[in-house]
């Protein structure tokens, strides 16, 4: 009878032990899930910031009727955000006009 009581409590400590490391696995597995997950949210956090960048620099290469008039007449005064070959652009224009008259 002894030996069938310490079978008894052997089994339920190897079961006890058992039961801590698949807690222990799936707290890591969800850890790592949820590392995953805020990388996966950094990478898309990175990926629209450079979705905007790139819109801010094609608005300011382009810099005309996209923008606006407005923004032109600003380029065209000298406010110094437009790119130069816009400004080119505004000299052949000038120039195209003047050889017409």
């Amino acid at each position: 009878m002894g030996y069938g009581l310490v079978l008894l409590l052997l089994v339920l400590l190897v079961l006890l032990v058992l039961l801590v490391l698949l807690v222990l696995l799936v707290l890591l597995v969800l850890l790592v899930l949820l590392v995953l997950l805020v990388l996966l949210v950094l990478l898309v956090l990175l990926v629209l910031l450079m979705l905007l960048v790139l819109l801010v620099l094609l608005v300011l290469v382009l810099c005309d009727e996209a923008v606006g008039e407005l923004w032109g007449e600003w380029c065209f005064v000298g406010g110094g955000g437009c790119s130069r070959l816009f400004r080119m652009e505004i000299e052949v224009g000038e120039l195209t006009r003047r050889a017409r008259l």
